[in-house]
């Protein structure tokens, strides 16, 4: 055969944890546990006799072990080392049971592995809460990354869903260097689609698992955002073809109405996922929606990439896809789509489906929902990013940490319980806890808070947008991102005198437009200069080029 390199970053052991002892129990169980779930695997250092048999039991924090079992046979020389290799587990408690043999505490170690993919970003604030929630993340995220896959779940399916990988791409961009990792996924995806009719598989590399077209659009949708964060044309040039076919087999899913009902035969085709109650919201809504954001990017690719013709298609078809949607689904008299709950407005203002004329009257029915449900999540893993998005889009920040910090259900207050760790598959704990998939929330940490923001008009953070959001209690963020260029930093304080004290740092060769908070109009530089914003689009902003600044807001 060919020899060819390993395109994906390799799994390493990352971290060598001691877990806690728990004693014996039923005369052969040894128990263990870490603070934290994690993946990889336990090495031992034992003694006993020839042919005693070690069994270690990998249990999850919902009390799975999902099969997840080694095996050990002493030689009986003396003092043995052991660990397994060629697989992985996934984990917080370990049980080692074994009659003709004697543990302690030092008798087992953990190592942790998973992909080596380095940190990019970080994230502080004031809030306890909110660090969790971005700790769980990263935790979950490891756990869950494995060869070229991001995995819904580490033990239980190990599935590379691409629903799951499109809802977190920007929180996964931000905390995270994803480009090796991305290209091989992407290439993955592009080998597991049908060739024939354009359907993208719900997971890759292996094809399987439920779905909709919200997770086969993810083979536009993540390979526009790795663009737009890493200004690299050379996946949307490889992917081209690929991601037109998607968009022409939605053309072969629609109903006379125009609207998508179906994807392959006797296959799953879901509307969103994991909402609070029962998915009600019409899947032929979400699905349609999809349909409608797919073909809006891949005509802003086609543009990028010189296809002005199909540039031109796609925009039509677009176009008619909007007026489809909007005529099944938009409510007149009560000014929402649908019933305007479980994100169905969310997906129509997020995608831009809303007529210019209509989206005051919409943005504001999605508030009335918002006080109605005593301002939480009513959504799944599809609209809750969208609706942080929205609302920060609309500079309604306050009502996004509202939401953000409710610590009842739904919500993720159940992460203040220290038997939790990672995050749900759910939003009351059913399934597996160990899915990173609600980790979307994590892109609104450092797009809406800390303010880091992609500007169109320098893809690749060439020149992006400050435009932090100091909303509610909270009295400080400190959030970076490694980009290309180098480090972008966004802190800011709030001081006693009402001020807002400001750090940020713009990497070599790239410009930054600094957007003010609160609608203020000034900033006093280091030197005592105060320094009059322009007002854009009305917004009052300042350009700064490479550098590190400090100043006050005013």
């Amino acid at each position: 055969g060919i020899l060819r390199p390993q395109t994906a970053p390799f799994d390493k052991i990352t971290r060598t944890l001691v877990p806690a002892f728990d004693g014996l129990s039923k005369d052969s169980v040894y128990s263990y546990h870490l603070d934290e779930t994690v993946a990889g695997w336990a090495s031992i250092a034992v003694k006993g006799k020839v042919g005693s048999r070690i069994r270690i039991r990998y249990v999850s924090e919902e009390g799975e072990d999902y099969g997840q079992v080694d095996s050990y046979v002493l030689k009986g020389e003396g003092l043995e080392k052991w660990e397994p290799k060629f697989t992985w587990h996934a984990f917080r408690r370990i049980e080692v049971v074994s009659s003709g043999v004697t543990l302690d505490k030092g008798s087992l170690k953990i190592k942790v592995v998973h992909t080596d993919v380095p940190r990019n970003g970080s994230f502080e604030c004031s809030s306890p809460f909110l660090n969790k929630i971005n700790e769980a993340y990263i935790k979950t995220q490891n756990a869950n990354f494995h060869g070229s896959i991001s995995s819904d779940c580490p033990h239980r399916e190990r599935l590379g869903y691409t629903g799951d990988g499109q809802v977190i791409v920007e929180s996964s961009i931000f905390s995270y260097d994803m480009r090796q990792f991305y290209r091989k996924w992407f290439d993955d995806m592009d080998d597991a689609r049908n060739k024939n009719t354009g359907f993208v598989t719900h997971t890759a590399p292996f094809g399987g698992g439920g779905g909709g077209p919200a997770w086969g659009s993810a083979y536009v949708i993540m390979p526009w955002a790795y663009f737009n964060y890493y200004g690299d044309t050379t996946v949307l040039k490889q992917h081209y073809a690929g991601m037109k076919h998607w968009v022409e087999y939605l053309q072969t899913r629609t109903d006379k109405d125009g609207l998508v009902t179906r994807e392959e035969p006797n296959g799953w085709c879901l509307g969103d996922w994991c909402t609070p109650a029962n998915v009600d919201v019409p899947a032929p809504l979400v699905n349609t929606a999809y349909y409608y954001y797919v073909t809006d990017i891949m005509s802003r690719i086609a543009s990028v990439l010189g296809k002005s013709e199909d540039h031109s298609k796609f925009k039509e078809l677009a176009e008619g896809i909007k007026v489809d949607f909007n005529k099944a689904y938009y409510n007149t008299s009560k000014r929402t789509y649908w019933e305007g709950r479980q994100g169905a407005d969310v997906f129509a203002l997020a995608f831009g489906l809303v007529p210019k004329e209509n989206y005051t009257e919409v943005f504001n029915s999605l508030l009335v929902h918002l006080k109605e449900i005593n301002y939480h999540f009513d959504t799944g893993i599809l609209g809750t990013p969208l609706l942080l998005k929205v609302l920060s889009e609309n500079d309604r920040d306050d009502i996004a940490y509202q939401i953000m910090n409710q610590r009842d259900f739904p919500g993720f207050g159940y992460l203040l319980d220290p038997a939790n760790s990672s995050m749900w598959e759910t939003w009351n704990g059913e399934g597996s806890r160990c899915h990173p998939m609600f980790g979307s929330v994590i892109e609104w940490f450092y797009g809406g808070i800390g303010g880091i923001k992609v500007d169109a008009a320098g893809v690749g953070m060439k020149h992006f947008r400050l435009e932090p959001k100091p909303t509610g209690d909270l009295t400080f963020c400190k959030a970076s991102y490694d980009s290309q260029f180098g480090k972008i930093r966004s802190e800011w304080e709030k001081a006693q005198d009402g001020s807002l004290k400001v750090v940020i740092e713009i990497p070599e060769n790239t410009s930054a437009t600094y957007v003010l908070p609160f609608n203020k109009q000034r900033i006093k530089n280091e030197a005592g200069k105060d320094v009059t914003a322009e007002m854009v689009n009305g917004k009052y902003q300042v350009k700064f080029k490479s550098g590190v600044y400090r100043f006050n807001v005013l």
